[in-house]
């Protein structure tokens, strides 16, 4: 009985396949499933792993442009940083470039050099005294000389009523 069962359920289905309408519907949903199993799902994959990919060369990209960058910046402060100093020429290098300035140094001291990120920094404690002009012209030097100084504290104070002008740093001087 089964089997006159199927037997009637397969001839009703050709016998609904004479229709046009219908055995285009059925052609169309065997092409697409064809495609989609033949063709997409294994592309898919393939699609995926490729973003994936692709995804992973940019990052690399990206890291490779980031390491050249700083690479580039290193050599442009690289001839900043000097070697083999020492605090007393750290000293000296202040002093001499106070020389040329419109200032009065009143003290100088220096401390224990200090670690900063992987560079050692020789700390100094300056006094100066002078009208804005030369103090300003002092920062200047600081700013632009060819090694690395960075200004941990500054306080300006006017004792005088000449103009004269008071000036307490605290400068760190970066060593290769």
């Amino acid at each position: 009985m089964k089997n006159s069962d199927n037997a009637t359920a397969l001839e009703k289905f050709a016998e609904r396949l004479h229709d046009p309408l219908q055995f285009r519907i059925l052609v169309t949903v065997v092409i697409l499933a064809i495609g989609y199993f033949a063709v997409y799902s294994p592309l898919d994959d393939r699609i995926t792993n490729t973003m994936r990919d692709l995804a992973k060369a940019k990052e690399y990209q990206r890291l490779t442009q980031d390491v050249s960058d700083l690479r580039a910046e290193v050599a442009r402060v690289r001839n900043r940083l000097p070697k083999n100093t020492d605090t007393n020429e750290w000293v000296q290098y202040i002093l001499d470039g106070i020389r040329g300035l419109p200032v009065k140094m009143v003290s100088l001291d220096s401390a224990d050099p200090k670690k900063v990120g992987p560079f050692e920094a020789v700390a100094l404690q300056l006094e100066l005294n002078g009208e804005y002009h030369g103090l300003e012209s002092f920062l200047s030097w600081v700013e632009t000389n060819e090694r690395l100084f960075r200004i941990e504290s500054i306080s300006v104070t006017s004792k005088r009523s000449d103009g004269v002008l008071e000036m307490k740093l605290s400068l760190l001087g970066l060593q290769g």
